[in-house]
Parts: C-alpha cells; sequence; structure tokens
C-alpha cells in the first residue's frame, strides 16, 4: 500500500518526496531502483527530513510509528484503521491537537463518496442502508471483516451524522474456518436515524453501494461502478428514477492531495484528527458483538443494547 501513496505523491506539483522508509533492506532497493527516490535505513532519519508522512504499515505498528512521527512534529496520514485499540488512538489524537498537527485517518471512500455527492443534498438522512462486498480479504488477513471493510462504511455513516450511535447490535459468521468473513449489524442514533450495515469477503461479486433515505426521496450510491441513482416517491406517480454517472475520479490522488493541502493550510480537512478514533469506537463495538455471537455467548435476554451503551460511554471516557 505504501508503493501505491508513493506514487500518487510523486503526481503532485504541491508536494516534494524526499524519500521513504521500510524496515525490509531488499524493497528499499527494490522501491529506490523503481522510482529513483531516496530510501532512509531508520524512521529517525526520515522523520528528521519531512514534514509530513504517510503511515501504510501493518496495524499493529500504527500507534508507535504514528506517535513517534507525530512527537516529531510531523503530519500523519494514516491508513485505516487508525490504531488497534481505543486507547491508543486517542492518545495519538491528544498530541496532534496538542501540537496543531494534522492527523488524518486514510478512509480513502469517503473522497469517492464525496465526489458522487458533491451536488446532491443528503443531510438529515432518516436511514442509511451500506453494502461492501468482497471476493477476498482485504491486505491485512489477522482482521475481522468489519475491521477490513465495515469499518469503511461505518466511517462514512458517521460522517454523515456527527453523533456516534447509542445502540448497536450486530452478527457474523465465518465460512473459511478462521475469523469472521461474513456480517450485518443495525446502528441507532440519538436523533432517531438509523443504519444497516451488511459486509462480506466471500462475497462470488464485489459490491460497494450507500443507500441514504431523507423524507419522500432517497439516493442509491454505487461506489463500485460510480453511479448515483435519485428515487423520488410521489402519491400519484410513485417512484420516479433520475441515473448519474460519476465523474471519473481517482480516490487515492484525492486523499493525498487533500492531506498535503491541509497540512499547507489550504483546505479545511475533510476528516478531523477525531473521525479515525470515532469509527474505530464504534467499529470495535460491532467487532466485539460479532465475537460474542460466534462464541455463543450472546444472550437474548441480556439486554444487550444496555450493555452496548454502557460499554460506550466508559470507552467515551478514554
Amino acid at each position: 500500500m505504501g508503493r501505491l501513496h508513493l506514487v500518487k505523491y510523486l503526481e503532485l506539483p504541491s508536494c516534494e518526496v524526499v524519500g521513504f522508509f521500510d524496515p525490509d533492506s531488499a524493497t528499499r532497493q527494490l522501491v529506490q531502483a523503481e522510482y529513483g527516490v531516496r530510501s532512509f535505513e531508520t524512521l529517525q532519519e526520515i522523520l528528521f527530513e519531512a514534514d509530513a508522512v504517510t503511515i501504510a504499515a501493518p496495524t499493529r505498528t500504527h500507534y508507535e510509528l504514528g506517535r513517534r512521527a507525530l512527537e516529531a512534529g510531523v503530519h500523519v496520514l494514516m491508513e485505516k484503521p487508525i490504531t488497534r485499540a481505543v486507547s491508543e488512538a486517542s492518545e495519538l489524537v491528544h498530541i496532534a491537537s496538542t501540537k496543531g498537527l494534522v492527523l488524518l485517518a486514510g478512509f480513502i471512500e469517503r473522497f469517492r463518496f464525496t465526489r458522487l455527492a458533491s451536488n446532491i443534498d443528503i443531510s438529515s438522512p432518516i436511514y442509511i442502508e451500506a453494502t461492501r462486498f468482497a471476493t477476498a480479504p482485504g491486505r491485512e488477513a489477522d482482521v475481522d471483516v468489519v475491521m477490513d471493510l465495515m469499518i469503511h462504511d461505518i466511517d462514512l455513516i458517521l460522517s454523515l451524522n456527527q453523533n456516534e450511535p447509542h445502540q448497536i447490535s450486530a452478527w457474523g459468521v465465518s465460512v473459511t474456518g478462521g475469523l469472521c468473513d461474513v456480517a450485518g449489524a443495525s446502528l441507532e442514533f440519538p436523533d432517531g436515524m438509523v443504519a444497516q450495515l451488511r459486509a462480506s469477503r466471500v462475497a462470488l461479486q464485489r459490491k460497494r453501494e450507500i443507500r441514504v433515505f431523507r423524507s419522500n426521496r432517497y439516493h442509491v450510491f454505487d461506489l463500485q461502478g460510480n453511479e448515483v441513482c435519485e428515487v423520488v416517491w410521489t402519491a400519484k406517480k410513485g417512484p420516479q428514477l433520475t441515473h448519474t454517472k460519476g465523474e471519473a475520479a481517482d480516490p487515492l490522488l484525492d486523499q493525498c492531495s487533500h492531506f498535503v493541502s491541509s497540512v499547507i493550510g489550504d483546505n479545511k480537512t475533510l476528516s478531523d484528527r477525531s473521525a479515525g478514533l470515532r469509527s474505530l469506537r464504534t467499529a470495535l463495538l460491532v467487532s466485539e458483538q460479532v465475537s460474542k455471537r460466534m462464541r455463543g455467548t450472546y444472550s437474548k435476554d441480556a439486554k444487550v443494547g444496555h450493555h452496548l451503551k454502557m460499554e460506550y460511554r466508559w470507552e467515551h471516557k478514554i
């Protein structure tokens, strides 16, 4: 993933690529030879030279790498999820806020969705459906489908409703015999909005779709096909459909460009410092309930909604 980011930064005239760091010497030699970019042998060396970095590494390393970069006064674009634990993410947000640094969570789907929805009023949604199907696990096989795929849609939903859900129910199953491969979740928000999410990484076909419902109409955002369908419902005519094809886009280039612009101070950051923390907190609650169901420890008589509500409040204090 880091190589993909490198290619995009090389396309941007607004930044200078000073180099990259990879702990593997063979990888460093290959990338340096292919792109003609300086490689650094240690993290400390590149943090001394750079104003901003992208951290595209295994999630288990995010906290340590992010902490060292922020403490060195370096702006950070962190691939999703921002860390493995809420407490770690909270500390990174605190350091970035204290030092006035950009800390951007790398949810690339925000940039794909933003382009499609740029001229559409989707304020104050009352209901959202999100479907995300993949034919194989992502780059990190040591996480379940919630942290692998569903977290993208959790982030999008939280960007449309500034509150965090106060009640969560979720389920999941393993098809491959390991971690959860198929999951569903229902999120209820304080303002009454409800979101339903489905995710699978063992599907026969890929699908990425968000449906945003408002009074008398809804929009279907096909993130896979880069298309929007508006459905307007009237009593006399019934559903009226309008299809709009999105412009050709490069969401990773948009994300890298946005990060650079945020560092320079040219625009408002699409994802604030705490966005990655909020998405992680909700995703971990969903993942935890999925795990409980898979272990058989979930009980319908346990008042799960109330339990999650209390757990959410406890997490929120971290």
